[in-house]
């Protein structure tokens, strides 16, 4: 029996709606390149809806391979409703799709409901996109940044910066570094050890007074110099030199002048 999947592309208004007959098309093609993954399973058109919503169906030979992906396909599904950015869209040829297809199911789709093997039957809202939207595009960002400029170089060291905001990164820990020499930012992926004792490291309140830290781990540069990212081992909050007031004071500074009468001969030029 041929492997079969169905998918329907509902619009906002859960009819006709503002849906373009592109986001529409490009939603499918998307649906089924992260579900291929680069694979040789060949998806065969059935039938398509001539009205909304538009509802495409396909079939392939029953083959392993078609079997396979349909599987990987329903987990990857799977992972989104539960929280998780699939690992299966984390490889570099399926950043482009995995963004424009969250972009749309965040914005310009309502629900894309897939029906695999006519029994399995999945929905994927804007509320299981949003939380991921920024992760895709960041990983498409950097795809193309590579691209275009060339592959990363990997160097072990330290940087130090003020600690941003805590975030992720394909799904993993990770918190985001202004450098202090240049002030540019970067992600820092941090690994999960340390992200169970991030607390221990540095606090909440750290974050949010933009604390200088020490980063230290694999650095990644771009060919330009900048820095793509860090994968850090450890993070460490600068210490901060303080003076207590005791120290400070200088009771013969004035030379046994009023404050008022230091600053007069100061201004007039007499002092200083």
């Amino acid at each position: 029996m041929a492997e079969r999947i169905t998918l329907t592309i509902i619009p906002p208004s859960g009819g006709r709606g503002e849906l373009t007959v592109q986001d529409a098309m490009h939603q499918v093609l998307d649906a089924f390149t992260l579900m291929a993954g680069g694979g040789e399973v060949v998806w065969r058109l059935v039938s398509a809806t001539t009205n909304s919503p538009l509802t495409i169906v396909a079939e392939a030979d029953d083959s392993h391979a078609a079997t396979m992906q349909l599987k990987e396909f329903s987990h990857s599904l799977a992972e989104l409703q539960a929280g998780r950015f699939p690992e299966a869209w984390k490889r570099p040829e399926l950043t482009e799709a995995a963004s424009a297809f969250l972009r749309r199911s965040s914005l310009g789709v309502a629900r894309t409901d897939f029906r695999i093997k006519d029994d399995v039957s999945i929905s994927l809202t804007s509320e299981d996109a949003i939380p991921f939207l920024g992760i895709a595009e960041s990983a498409s960002l950097l795809l193309r940044d590579e691209i275009m400029f060339g592959s990363t170089k990997k160097q072990r060291g330290s940087i130090e910066g003020m600690l941003g905001e805590v975030t992720t990164h394909y799904g993993r820990p990770a918190i985001r570094i202004r450098e202090r020499k240049t002030q540019r930012e970067f992600i820092c992926v941090i690994t999960d050890s340390l992200a169970r004792t991030f607390e221990t490291h540095a606090s909440i309140q750290d974050v949010w007074m933009k604390r200088r830290v020490t980063v230290k781990g694999d650095i990644y540069y771009r060919p330009s110099g900048a820095i793509a990212r860090v994968e850090a081992s450890d993070v460490v909050p600068m210490k901060v030199a303080r003076k207590e007031l005791p120290s400070l004071h200088d009771p013969e500074f004035t030379g046994g002048l009023s404050a008022a009468e230091y600053l007069e001969k100061f201004r007039a030029g007499e002092i200083g």
